[in-house]
């Protein structure tokens, strides 16, 4: 067999191995997502990110930004009104930073929007970190719109930035990427 038709052959192998949903999402210009949402980057800076899926996620990376997607705990999808799903989100944080040794992330802001295709609610927090320079996190909650009310499955968005330490420099691209989750198809 030549090297030309076993290169061939290994990437049919690849393609064949991708999750019939992810492959369809792609060449649609989405990237599925948990809790029935997808994520139509086509013409946003967010569209040339590197794609990494994990089980029970999806990370982005793209210029210093660090964009993971999960579905979110048991605890936030049954927390009601919508809104108070960030209470379940803050005390999972602070719960977090305890078990390594740190004092809970400070807030720095929380707020609720809707998009054409979903509803959002985001919780900023600054965390300080021992022997480094403090980071901003700012973790979007989505619901779609028909759902929000239902406790139904959530999507968590968490952003990160090694180059963006306040609020200024994230929370609008978190805004910009909310606009980009709509609910899966298919």
């Amino acid at each position: 067999m030549s090297d030309l038709l076993r290169s061939l052959c290994g990437a049919v192998a690849m393609v064949a191995a991708l999750p019939a949903q992810f492959a369809n999402a792609q060449t649609e210009g989405c990237i599925p997502l948990p809790a029935d949402f997808a994520l139509c980057a086509q013409g946003s800076a967010w569209s040339e990110a590197e794609v990494m899926e994990f089980s029970g996620g999806v990370a982005l990376e793209m210029d210093g930004f660090w964009l993971e997607i999960t579905a979110a705990t048991e605890e936030i999808n049954a927390a009601q009104p919508f809104p108070s799903s960030l209470d379940e989100l803050a005390e999972l944080f602070a719960a977090q930073s305890r078990n390594e040794g740190m004092d809970a992330p400070k807030t720095l802001a929380r707020a609720t929007f809707d998009t054409a295709h979903a509803q959002f609610a985001t919780l900023t927090t600054r965390l300080e970190l021992p022997e480094d320079e403090p980071m901003v996190f700012v973790t979007m909650i989505a619901a779609q719109k028909d759902e929000a009310r239902t406790g139904a499955e959530r999507l968590v968005l968490s952003l990160d930035s090694e180059i963006a330490t306040s609020l200024d420099g994230v929370s609008p691209m978190m805004r910009d990427l909310a606009d980009l989750i709509r609910p899966q198809e298919g």
